[in-house]
């Protein structure tokens, strides 16, 4: 009879192998969302870092000073240094803004010209769809609120220059 109770209670080889393939699902599935979660949060970063991105390059006016606090947390600039790298930052910004009106509209005439090769080449039932594919490529590469860049002004002179 001992010797019965002692046979039942070593696991078997099948309850072995049940654990195991519990212990494997348990693992896999923790490493789905542990994957899962780096997935977003990398998507989340690059996603937050490409909008800060364009904002800056689109609406400049906060551009010296966020550039300004990024490199006195750098150097720990004294209040006068401060002064003297936003003012450097607010200088250039203008040439950064004459760069940025000939990009757009050079992307601007890139665009229209795709437009006038691709629109010959489509049928009725296609152009719809051209229509809504280049509508939102266009919107991506040159936002609705930059039609001011015509004429685009020469780089490295400043707006009061050129105007």
């Amino acid at each position: 009879m001992v010797r019965m109770m002692s046979n039942k209670m070593q696991p078997t080889k099948r309850s072995l192998g049940r654990v195991m393939i519990g212990l494997t699902v348990k693992i896999v599935i923790v490493a789905v969302i542990f994957a899962g979660g780096f997935g977003f949060g990398f998507y989340t970063s690059v996603k937050m870092i490409v909008n800060k991105a364009r904002q800056y390059v689109h609406q400049t006016d906060s551009l010296p000073p966020d550039l300004t606090l990024l490199v006195d947390a750098q150097l720990d600039l004294t209040a006068e240094q401060e002064a003297q790298v936003e003012k450097v930052f607010d200088q250039r910004i203008v040439q950064f803004q004459d760069y940025r009106d000939m990009v757009l509209y050079f992307t601007n005439k890139f665009l229209d010209d795709i437009d006038n090769d691709i629109r010959p080449i489509l049928d009725e039932t296609q152009t719809p769809k051209w229509d809504a594919f280049y509508g939102n490529l266009r919107h991506r590469w040159i936002p609705e609120d930059q039609g001011n860049y015509l004429p685009f002004k020469m780089p490295g002179f400043s707006s009061s220059a050129n105007d």
